[in-house]
């Protein structure tokens, strides 16, 4: 603390009008003590007063003793009448009652000063004594007792011993002056001690009143960092809400012009429209994966997605992504390979596919040629998945840039067939989102590695097992009986149109109960696909669990919704229902009702 910063005797100390809650603390504290210190006060009047006494009576000791008995009562009366009436009237003027305890103490200080007069003519040894022990034990006193108050203290000190070294110095024998010495000492003695009790008070004032500013300024700030993340906390929701809704507005006519697209490229023998019907799916995937990723994107953001950690078989994921990405490898001439891991891991299976696809799309897409690999190395009790790739490489500057959402490194014109620039965006989410440690190591003009780690599941954990078939070489689902409800009219006959040129015998329905009709006329389906939200407000998976219900046999089912907050798979009371999110890519369609008719033993015929 500086000089400029020390407090003073007068300074800090609390104001009844601008802080009188340490005013009144002030003040609590002198009325406390004041009854028993007017007591005291009043018995070293009387035992000075008795020792001035004369056979005459003396009249001015006993006028004197009067009003120091007078002033004595009015403190007590005063301090009691405090204590109990300020509680119970609290709306009384703090500073009316601080300036009359202050006047009495005043009045009782004049009085202790008007000693030394009433008794100026010399008395005998005890008396003499007696009178300046009692003051100037009044005088220390005072110096606790008024601590607080430090102009109140200095002038009840001055008003009590100034008259009595007076009254010495006009007696001016040699024993009375040195009266006047020791009582100049011990006025100025009180002076410095009032001084000093009056700076430690106005510093702690001073520091209390720094201390509630500095909790107001950190309660504004907490407030302000508050309403800071909850405006964060609305914003992200409302984004969230905004791609839900606008992914399943989106999805809708997406699916109809996907279905309609594939269907126009089988039907029509004709080279430019089967061209343009590629061009148009084309743009659909496209438009599709960029309406995904923003919405997955969304969804870490607001922290909607949660993971679900279990046990899978690593080797069984490395297949499944390998086998998706394959022929895009083999288009391009590059070698795709990965090594056995043997081994079980604990994690979000869906989510470390993801993380790995993105990070596989990413490499084959930018390796003009050579090969990609995928190697696993054990460390401890984790293993190290690594993505290797003979592509163009990135510079030691863009390591950081290459994870914000929609920045391509080697894409300035934003060409949508390299990529949106989101996959490793969503890959760094879903490492940080799984605590997996996604790193990269790559140099311009070289090859690149990406790399996540994945904790071992327990010891005891069941071997893997062999993965099935790739589900794109199952044949067509031909002949089969398809119940297709959809209330979007586009999007119904695309789907149907696309199901009757695989050769399935199609039966549509817009809603729920034209449904459940089509059901009751004799129409019994091997398989039911239904839109999740329906017209009327009626839910797809209820009409699913509501035809099983009534089916003879098992029934199949497949959920199709444009909402991408959805879980891949629900449940009903007859099993487990796959969910597939507009735009429905026909391949995967095609795959994915193959795969359910041999789940339920259904045998598939090869169409003709």
């Amino acid at each position: 603390m500086t000089d400029r910063d020390r407090p003073t005797p007068r300074a800090g100390l609390p104001d009844p009008a601008r802080d009188p809650v340490a005013a009144k603390a002030l003040l609590d504290e002198l009325m406390r003590a004041t009854p028993l210190v007017a007591i005291g006060s009043f018995i070293g009047s009387l035992f000075v007063g008795l020792q001035f006494l004369d056979d005459s009576g003396s009249p001015g000791t006993l006028a004197w003793l009067l009003a120091s008995a007078a002033i004595a009562l009015a403190r007590v009366g005063y301090a009691l009448a405090y204590n109990r009436w300020f509680r119970v009237w609290p709306g009384l003027r703090l500073r009316r009652w601080v300036r009359v305890a202050h006047a009495l103490m005043i009045t009782n200080a004049a009085l202790w000063g008007l000693a030394s007069v009433v008794h100026l003519q010399q008395g005998d040894q005890t008396a003499e004594v007696l009178l300046h022990v009692v003051l100037c034990a009044i005088a220390m006193g005072a110096t606790q007792h008024l601590a607080g108050y430090y102009g109140l203290l200095r002038a009840f000190v001055l008003m009590t011993l100034v008259p009595l070294v007076l009254r010495d110095l006009w007696i001016g024998d040699p024993g009375h002056l040195v009266l006047a010495v020791l009582c100049s000492i011990v006025l100025m003695y009180s002076l410095a001690i009032s001084a000093n009790h009056a700076k430690a008070i106005a510093e702690l004032f001073m520091q209390r009143r720094r201390n509630a500013e500095l909790i107001e300024a950190l309660r504004r700030e907490n407030q302000a960092t508050d309403a800071a993340r909850r405006l964060a906390e609305e914003a992200n929701a409302a984004r969230t809400r905004l791609f839900a809704a606008a992914n399943h507005d989106l999805r809708q006519p997406l699916q109809a012009i996907g279905l309609l697209a594939q269907s126009l490229k089988q039907t029509s023998t004709e080279v430019p429209v089967r061209q343009n019907a590629e061009r148009i799916q084309v743009c659909v995937d496209s438009l599709g994966d960029l309406v995904d990723g923003m919405l997955e994107l969304a969804q870490f953001d607001a922290s909607v997605l949660q993971p679900r950690l279990q046990a899978f078989a690593l080797d069984s994921l490395l297949d499944e992504a390998l086998g998706a990405h394959r022929p895009l490898a083999e288009n391009k001439g590059l070698d795709l390979q990965c090594g056995p891991a043997n081994a079980w891991v604990v994690s979000d299976r869906r989510m470390v596919l993801r993380l790995l696809n993105n990070l596989l799309s990413n490499a084959i897409r930018y390796t003009p040629a050579g090969s990609v690999t995928v190697r696993v190395l054990p460390a401890g009790a984790r293993l190290q998945v690594l993505v290797e790739d003979t592509g163009i490489g990135i510079a030691d500057d863009q390591h950081a840039r290459i994870f914000e959402d929609f920045y391509q490194v080697a894409n300035p014109a934003r060409d949508r067939r390299q990529g949106l620039g989101l996959g490793l965006a969503t890959a760094r989410r879903i490492s940080d989102l799984l605590g997996l440690e996604l790193s990269v190591a790559s140099r311009l003009g070289e090859s690149s590695a990406f790399s996540f780690w994945l904790p071992l599941a327990p010891a005891g954990t069941a071997v893997p097992t062999a993965c099935s078939e790739p589900a794109g070489t199952l044949p067509a689902p031909a002949g089969r009986r398809l119940l297709v409800v959809e209330d979007d009219a586009a999007s119904l006959q695309a789907l149907a149109e696309l199901l009757t040129a695989w050769g399935c015998d199609v039966r549509t329905a817009e809603d729920a109960e034209a449904a459940w009709r089509i059901v009751e006329q004799g129409f019994a389906p091997d398989l039911l696909l239904s839109d999740l939200r329906l017209g009327d407000g009626a839910d797809g998976l209820a009409l699913i669990a509501r035809l099983q219900t009534g089916s003879a046999h098992p029934l199949p089912a497949v959920l199709i919704t444009g909402d991408g907050l959805l879980n891949e798979v629900r449940s009903t009371p007859h099993g487990q229902v796959t969910v597939l999110r507009k735009p429905v890519k026909p391949a995967q369609l095609r795959a994915l009702l193959n795969q359910a008719f041999l789940d339920n033993g259904l045998a598939t015929e090869q169409p003709p």
